[in-house]
């Protein structure tokens, strides 16, 4: 029973990576390739670098940490920050050294860091209700 429970546990996660791909991916192709015209081929490996990068340090260590330290909000705050910071950081030098001239990767690095970070907002929502284990409810109940 117990090695069942911890596979579905890594399909939880391997199922969350799989979501914050796509939607990294959605997002990325929208503003790198669609707006500021980067190359199809080009985004897709920065969005998987991308997503690799802030599965492991935003959702699974940085959220996970903070949530459970401080209230939801400020965790969710401060790894959605996170992310975003590591998002523009990932995106400007991975665009600077793939994407041709043309594209202005600053504008798109900005750009596609603050809607990630909206995106990101959301999936730790979505990290907190399916994915991570339930936190345990204390009550400080004095029975004098």
């Amino acid at each position: 029973m117990l090695c069942h429970a911890k596979g579905d546990r890594m399909m939880k996660y391997v199922s969350a990576f799989i979501l914050k791909l796509i939607m990294t991916a959605a997002i990325l192709l929208i503003i790198n390739t669609g707006i500021y015209g980067g190359d199809v081929s080009t985004t897709l490996w920065i969005s998987l670098v991308l997503a690799i990068f802030a599965f492991v340090l935003g959702d699974i260590l940085i959220f996970t940490v903070f949530s459970k330290r401080y209230a939801y909000v400020m965790g969710n705050t401060i790894a959605t920050f996170s992310d975003a910071v590591l998002a523009f950081v990932i995106i400007y030098f991975m665009g600077s050294a793939l994407y041709v001239e043309t594209v202005d990767i600053l504008a798109a690095s900005l750009l596609s860091s603050i809607v990630l970070g909206v995106g990101e907002w959301l999936f730790h929502k979505y990290m907190e209700t399916k994915v991570l284990e339930p936190k345990p409810v204390s009550c400080n109940v004095s029975f004098d």
